[in-house]
Parts: C-alpha cells; structure tokens; sequence
C-alpha cells in the first residue's frame, strides 16, 4: 500500500495522514485476524466467466460465530 505517492517523506512527497492510516488498518487486521472466529459455510466456489467482474457464485461467505 502507498498511500497518495511513493517518494520520500522528508521531500514531503508522502500523505500526511499516511502514519495514522498504516497504524489504523494494523489495528484492524488485528482484531479481524486474532479477535474474532469465523466459519465459512458449504458454497458455491464455481467462477462465471462470461461477466465483468467475475467472482465467485456464492461471493465468498464469512459468518462470525
């Protein structure tokens, strides 16, 4: 990820919220990662692939127990 720019920060090339945003999505992929269980339930995993986007028929489900 790279937030608005990949220069160098002391060249002011960089988003000022960049720092605030990495530690925000750390926190989240954290608690979404070792905080919660989830299951995923018997699905649909063929791929259509005469429509744009394509993904999975059954979307990839995630339920939180």
């Amino acid at each position: 990820m790279i937030a608005q720019g990949g220069g160098e920060f002391r060249n002011m090339h960089r988003c000022a919220g960049e720092w605030i945003t990495l530690h925000s999505m750390r926190v989240f992929s954290d608690q979404l990662v070792n905080k919660y269980n989830f299951s995923i339930p018997e699905q649909d995993w063929t791929v259509p692939m005469n429509q744009f986007p394509t993904y999975p028929n059954s979307k990839a489900l995630l339920f939180k127990e």
